[in-house]
């Protein structure tokens, strides 16, 4: 489905199918739903049909409604990436225990927060200490600090 407006329609639409019971009864035939990210222009209906059909190829029948904003980057990889660019995936990112999931929640919400730790505590529900703690496991698995650019350089 693609979804198109100024404001945030496919969110909304989606909740909207949620809370009137969309998905809590399935059986073999049955539909899920994938949304694009919301377009607001007729140019983009081709990001949005490839964006739409991503998201449809990860729904399934514990997953009936996704919305291509909410698809988690390492499960996209993992899904559709060829045997080359899996090997690419850090051998600790590919795990996917619990640790490893908080330590992506984690910089995720970091980011979200514009890098304030204790904003990124606050969302987690989490003391400031365990997102520092986080941070700095992120730091000994990865080698890049989360907390700073100046040492990152892309050219």
């Amino acid at each position: 489905m693609i979804v198109g407006s100024d404001g945030e329609t496919a969110g909304r639409f989606l909740k909207f199918l949620a809370r009137h019971g969309f998905g809590k009864k399935r059986g073999a035939g049955s539909v899920g739903v994938a949304v694009s990210l919301d377009k607001d222009d007729v140019t983009q209906l081709p990001d949005a049909l490839t964006e739409a059909l991503m998201a449809a190829d990860l729904a399934s029948v514990s997953r009936p409604l996704i919305h291509f904003s909410n698809i988690d980057l390492m499960e996209f990889l993992i899904h559709r990436a060829d045997k080359a660019a899996l090997r690419l995936i850090p051998e600790w990112a590919q795990t996917g225990d619990g640790q490893t999931q908080e330590l992506f929640q984690t910089v995720r919400t970091y980011a979200d927060s514009n890098l304030n730790v204790k904003e990124t505590a606050r969302r987690m529900s989490v003391h400031t200490n365990t997102v520092y703690f986080r941070l700095n496991q992120i730091k000994k698995r990865t080698g890049v600090d989360p907390r700073t650019f100046s040492e990152h350089r892309f050219y």
